[in-house]
């Protein structure tokens, strides 16, 4: 399994296809979230240009996985998209995913991750998430879902250097 950070976005009709998948597992209605405009321009939220980045799992040629962020402040992004197709799962792909994005955020100068999750649906996450370090938090967004909202302190990362 090879995780590379996505740098180029002239050709991801694949990566297009695995988030589509993605937003149609979710057990809630994200459409507040604009997921057409999304997937139209992934490099309008994920692209370095924008504070953002974008990491892919392959195996074989096929995409397994991805996870991105997006810079939602100063200092401040949110992990975005994490997702393990149902053929790769069960060989901890996501938590490599979740500590690369969370590396990537801290060398991008972020002091706070952010993320949302369904409180029943994402239960094997949440405690992904809960020893990662996240602490649940108020709502940092417009939330019409009552998700669970967590985040991260990224300066301890960004102090000791950490590189992906």
């Amino acid at each position: 399994m090879e995780i590379t950070e996505l740098t180029d976005f002239s050709d991801i009709t694949d990566l297009r296809d695995v988030i589509a998948e993605y937003m149609r597992t979710l057990p809630f209605d994200i459409s507040y979230q604009s997921p057409e405009k999304e997937l139209e321009d992934l490099s309008a939220q994920y692209s370095y240009a924008v504070g953002g980045a974008i990491f892919i799992a392959e195996e074989q040629g096929k995409i397994a996985g991805c996870v991105a962020v997006k810079k939602i402040g100063d200092q401040i992004c949110e992990m975005k998209r994490l997702y393990v197709r149902p053929a790769f799962r069960g060989r901890k792909l996501g938590q490599q995913l979740a500590d690369t994005i969370v590396k990537k955020a801290a060398q991008l100068g972020n002091e706070r991750m952010y993320l949302d999750t369904h409180r029943e649906a994402q239960a094997v996450a949440i405690a992904m998430y809960r020893k990662m370090g996240f602490r649940e938090c108020a709502d940092y967004h417009a939330n019409p879902g009552k998700l669970l909202c967590l985040e991260l302190d990224l300066t301890e990362i960004k102090n000791n250097h950490i590189d992906t």
